[in-house]
């Protein structure tokens, strides 16, 4: 193996090692918000994220929000408003 083909993993194993420290930095950051940060405002902070074009699922999943009942009439509102109900 030739020292530029030796280069390339090792640089490639240097990138997933920050991208790994950069992964537990935002999940550490994302428990902290969670904690000092009402349900409402992550909600809010999530929709802000979609609109800006990045992944609704995932932007609702990391700041541990559902999506489903968030909305008048969404599926959650029903679902309770079904379980409510007496019958």
């Amino acid at each position: 193996m030739t020292s530029t083909d030796q280069a390339e993993p090792v640089a490639a194993r240097r990138r997933i090692a920050a991208l790994e420290t950069e992964l537990a930095l935002h999940r550490r950051a994302t428990e902290l918000l969670k904690e000092a940060v009402p349900p409402k405002a992550r909600f809010a902070a999530a929709a802000a994220v979609t609109a800006e074009g990045l992944p609704a699922q995932v932007a609702y999943r990391v700041v541990d929000v559902s999506k489903a009942g968030s909305t008048p009439g969404g599926p959650g509102r029903r679902r309770h408003a079904r379980c409510a109900t007496p019958g």
